[in-house]
């Protein structure tokens, strides 16, 4: 008979999509043969299917996070997430850490905002494009020329009131003034640091 923290512990053990031990053990015999396949002049050893199965786990679970779901093209950040994985394969560190579950997450997550910077600069310059040919452009172009016009600021400052911008600089400046008049207390500061 099973008791409550021995299905417990087994549930917590399926939860995660990736075993983060058995992973830094197959990332370090892959390290090994990459040596080994250097010091020989022999070419350069494929990663194993389970690691090829880890990093596909930690793209596509990775693309499901809400700042990454909604794009069309989500295959193609995977895909990018995979190839940098692949080509980083051996970069892992072993003596540095011993997660490289958290290690490649990251790699992956750089990749997917590359991917988001590049798809952004294209629809820019396909924007611009068509706006040249006195075309319709994206609807985010269309709702950002809407909230640039006289009448949606108009709107804005009658729904809000007057909306102004500072610089750090201004910031600072302000609480220092509020400091000296005493309507910023020491219970206020850490907050603001």
């Amino acid at each position: 008979m099973s008791t409550k923290e021995d299905t417990k512990e087994q549930s917590t053990k399926n939860a995660h999509y990736v075993d983060n031990e058995k992973f830094l053990k197959e990332l370090i015999a892959h390290k090994q043969k990459v040596e080994h396949a250097k010091l020989n002049n022999l070419e350069k050893p494929i990663v194993s299917n389970y690691l090829g199965e880890c990093f596909l786990k930690i793209a596509t679970h990775l693309s499901y996070k809400a700042n990454f779901i909604n794009y069309t093209y989500r295959d193609d950040m995977i895909s990018d997430g995979i190839e940098n994985c692949l080509i980083a394969a051996e970069k892992f560190d072993p003596s540095k850490s011993s997660n490289p579950f958290a290690y490649y997450t990251a790699a992956i997550t750089n990749s997917f905002t590359r991917i988001l910077n590049i798809e952004k600069k294209n629809q820019n310059i396909r924007d611009d494009i068509l706006e040249m040919n006195e075309m319709m452009p994206s609807y985010t172009r269309q709702a950002k020329n809407e909230s640039e016009t006289v009448a949606a600021k108009k709107r804005q400052k009658e729904l809000h009131g007057e909306v102004k911008v500072y610089s750090k600089a201004a910031i600072k400046e302000l609480n220092r003034q509020l400091k000296e008049s005493g309507k910023l207390s020491l219970a206020n500061e850490d907050k603001t640091k």
